[in-house]
């Protein structure tokens, strides 16, 4: 029987239809960006926090070493002791702060999006 439902994200439609486990793993990966790396991909900012438990931070370590294996600039950024959306986690604030991430943004987009002069 097909999937008629409504859902919350891609992972509900995946785990709740009846599909064999390969075709699955070939729709995973087509979901994936990290399949979807070429060389002519613009220049990546990953910024996470290092507690994350929503999207483990292993996820941004790997894409950014996907973008170096095929040359291409990528910068990655471990915010410590944050989770999911810099939240605070532990007892000491997170590092780089709120702030200096805003600024670090900033700086990737002026450096990557504004015109040269």
């Amino acid at each position: 029987m097909p999937c008629v439902k409504t859902y919350r994200n891609f992972k509900d439609i995946i785990c709740s239809c009846q599909i064999d486990p390969l075709p699955k793993l070939a729709i995973y990966r087509l979901a994936s960006p990290i399949t979807h790396v070429t060389a002519d991909d613009p220049p990546l900012l990953l910024v996470h926090g290092e507690l994350d438990r929503t999207v483990p931070f292993s996820q941004s370590k790997t894409m950014h070493q996907a973008y170096q294996q095929v040359g291409l600039e990528a910068t990655l950024i471990k915010v410590a002791g944050a989770g999911h959306s810099f939240k605070q986690v532990t007892d000491k604030p997170i590092s780089p702060s709120h702030k200096e991430i805003e600024q670090m943004v900033r700086d990737f987009f002026i450096k990557h999006l504004l015109p040269t002069r």
